[in-house]
């Protein structure tokens, strides 16, 4: 069986013809290889597809054409040969081959490819436009965000799609001008159903030779964004709604506060009889005229000054004693006192008092009113 086999080598004449053709035959593979690389990451990244596949067509041209161990064995079969069959059917192995390479593209994940499905797995979209926003090429998540195929938003005015045309034409404007580079945007697109979208777009510009070619943008679903965004608004909403009725009712309560506290105002200075609040050591915290008047002195001020045991009770022991039955009882109502006036004259009233205590209980001040009752 190994008797049947073409022999590559010959040991008196070296190279022989079926070994010709095996090296013939791979290397043309293998520089068909080469090209498919370059054509996937010239045709993926390109400014311009229709040069990349020119590119392509002419080093397809110059596999056929430049002097080389091909061109050689085609000559070879012109002049009959007797390679002819071998040759004929190496070629269509090398023509089976290259149509794979490209129709499957099964060589390697290139770049390109891995950006594609990098995008597809983060649901975004990357568009390829020129100068005027007509989109030249999209990937990632075109199907699953917008329902078109990629192919059919190929061609399309990228403004058309969105409802911000005026922004972006100033941006373009801004952009050859040399003003700005790249620019965000939140935008609603509408799907091939003709629903909005919102999704947010970041465009730079593309350069060659220092001349704006068009522009790469990338596109992101942020419905759910808007969503919170939404609820968040809702929420302040409704809280500065409170704080508003909250502030009117406390604006309210003021309001009465200060009428109530204009109503008692009122009623302590024009009440005729002595209307008081005085601590338990004996001092006047406030007290109205018709104290004033009732104990002789030219102001409220000279009168909140005075020691009241010392000075207003005839008998200094009886506050002392009074305060005690007080405290006790916490109240008095219209207990006969004997007091003196600052010019010394005796004045009888009636006393009626209330103790004022604090969160612990403990008596802070006596609040109460006083009667004139020395003329009956």
């Amino acid at each position: 069986l190994l008797g049947l086999l073409p022999k590559p080598v010959s040991a008196g004449s070296g190279v022989s013809p079926s070994g010709y053709v095996f090296y013939v035959t791979w290397m043309s593979i293998f520089f068909s290889i080469g090209v498919a690389l370059l054509y996937s990451l010239v045709g993926g990244f390109s400014e311009r597809e229709p040069k990349s596949k020119l590119l392509l067509v002419s080093f397809a041209l110059l596999l056929l054409l430049l002097p080389g161990p091909f061109t050689e064995s085609v000559f070879s079969v012109v002049f009959n040969q007797n390679l002819e069959w071998y040759l004929f059917s190496s070629t269509l192995a090398l023509t089976i081959a290259v149509y794979l390479v490209f129709r499957h593209r099964i060589i390697v994940n290139t770049p390109y490819q891995a950006l594609k499905e990098t995008l597809a797995a983060m649901n975004d979209i990357l568009l390829k436009t020129d100068e005027h926003f007509q989109i030249e090429m999209v990937r990632g998540a075109v199907p699953q965000l917008l329902g078109y195929s990629e192919k059919e938003l190929v061609g399309r005015s990228f403004p058309e799609l969105t409802d911000q045309k005026a922004y972006l034409e100033a941006y373009r404007c801004n952009v050859l001008q040399g003003t700005v580079k790249e620019c965000f945007f939140d935008t609603e697109v509408r799907n091939k159903g003709g629903d909005p979208l919102p999704m947010n777009f970041s465009f730079t510009p593309v350069f060659a030779n220092e001349e704006v070619t068009g522009f790469v943008a990338v596109g992101r679903d942020i419905t759910e964004r808007k969503r919170s965004e939404e609820m968040l608004q809702k929420a302040h909403d409704e809280l500065e709604m409170r704080v508003r009725e909250r502030t009117k009712e406390l604006a309210e309560a003021n309001e009465a506060l200060m009428q109530s506290e204009e109503k008692y105002r009122t009623l302590f200075e024009e009440s005729k009889d002595v209307v008081f609040i005085s601590t338990p050591q004996g001092k006047f915290l406030d007290i109205n005229p018709a104290g004033v008047q009732l104990f002789g002195y030219s102001s409220k001020e000279d009168l909140l000054q005075i020691d009241i045991a010392r000075d207003l009770y005839s008998n200094p022991s009886h506050r002392e004693a009074y305060q005690r039955a007080f405290n006790e009882q916490g109240s008095i109502q219209e207990f006969e006192l004997i007091l003196k006036r600052k010019d010394g004259q005796r004045v009888i009233v009636l006393e009626s008092t209330n103790v004022v205590r604090d969160e612990k209980g403990r008596v802070v001040a006596y609040r109460g009113t006083m009667r004139d009752v020395t003329e009956q």
